[in-house]
C-alpha cells in the first residue's frame, strides 16, 4: 500500500519522461506496487455499460448455437461476470481469479456441450470491447502498459 506522500510523488512523476519502471526505482518500489499508470480500472468501470453492450451485442451477432438459446439476458449476466473479473484482475495486478474463472467456465461450458470456439468467441467479443475503450481513452505514452495490462490479464 502506497503513503499519501508516495502517491502525491508517483502522482507528479506521470510524465513521458518518466516511465513506470524509473518511477518505480525512484521511489524505491516494485513495478508491480505502482498504480496503474493511467486508472485503467476507473476507465473500465466507467465505461461498464458500453461495454457489455457492444460485446453483447457482437456475441448475438456471432450467432453462437448455445448462447443464442441462452438468451440476451444470461449473455449478458455471463459477459459482465467476466468483465468484473477481468477488472479485478487489472485492479489487483495477480491472474489467480482470472484463471481459476476460465477454468471453471471452461468445465461448466463442455459438460453443457459448449464448442470451445463459442466459449472463446464470448472472451473474443468482451476483449476487444474493453480494448476499444482503453485504446481510445489512453493518452499514448500510457497506451502501451494499459493494453499490456488487459492483454495479460486476458491470455492468461
Amino acid at each position: 500500500m502506497l503513503t499519501p506522500e508516495e502517491d502525491v510523488e508517483i502522482t507528479s512523476l506521470r510524465r513521458p519522461e518518466w516511465t513506470t519502471p524509473a518511477i518505480a526505482r525512484h521511489v524505491g518500489r516494485e513495478r508491480s506496487g505502482l498504480p496503474c499508470p493511467m486508472d485503467v480500472v476507473g476507465m473500465l468501470r466507467d465505461a461498464e455499460t458500453e461495454i457489455i453492450d457492444a460485446a453483447a451485442a457482437a456475441l448475438a451477432r456471432s450467432h453462437q448455437s448455445h448462447y443464442d438459446k441462452a438468451g440476451a439476458e444470461e449473455d449478458r449476466e455471463r459477459l459482465d461476470a467476466l468483465f468484473d473479473v477481468v477488472v479485478r484482475a487489472i485492479a489487483d495486478r495477480q491472474l489467480g481469479a482470472i484463471v481459476a474463472y476460465a477454468g471453471t467456465i471452461a468445465a461448466e461450458r463442455f459438460t453443457a456441450g459448449f464448442d470451445i470456439a463459442e466459449v472463446q468467441t464470448a472472451f473474443n467479443v468482451l476483449e476487444e470491447a474493453m480494448w476499444r475503450t482503453v485504446v481510445a481513452g489512453t493518452p499514448k505514452e500510457d497506451l502501451a502498459e494499459s493494453i499490456g495490462l488487459l492483454s495479460t490479464v486476458l491470455g492468461a
